[in-house]
């Protein structure tokens, strides 16, 4: 915790919402295989932390990303 800043739960799962972006943006694999290949448990799990990270649900960083 001191060394990251944060609780190791909330690091890791940074990591994994960021891994996911990239997938989001660089790749037309599901949601559901993204949330599988992140490390996710559930997509429950993986919308609540994606959506606390970014504010925004997976589809519409999806369909953003899209429309630049």
């Amino acid at each position: 915790k001191k060394k990251m800043g944060m609780a190791y739960n909330k690091y890791v799962n940074l990591l994994r919402v960021t891994k996911s972006m990239s997938l989001l943006k660089n790749t037309s694999k599901s949601i559901v295989e993204i949330v599988s290949e992140c490390g996710f448990g559930t997509q429950r799990g993986f919308n609540r932390n994606f959506y606390g990270e970014l504010g925004m649900t997976p589809s519409d960083y999806r369909k953003k990303d899209a429309e630049k």
